[in-house]
């Protein structure tokens, strides 16, 4: 059982890792060019969409 939560909790991350790294890069290459708004929106969005996957991921049914 607990070989098949840690395959779950590996493959979410492994789904999660390219836009993470996605964002990271965004949010330099901004700053690089002297902006520093989108970054900010760039987080606001991210800190949003995860909050909600959270969300999501706790309500939903599963083993406890």
């Amino acid at each position: 059982m607990v070989r098949g939560l840690a395959r779950e909790a590996l493959t979410a991350f492994a789904i999660s890792l390219p836009f993470f790294c996605a964002q990271y890069a965004l949010t330099r290459g901004f700053y690089a060019m002297g902006d520093a708004r989108t970054p900010f929106w760039l987080t606001v969005v991210t800190t949003d969409t995860n909050v909600g996957l959270y969300c999501a991921a706790y309500w939903l049914p599963g083993p406890r």
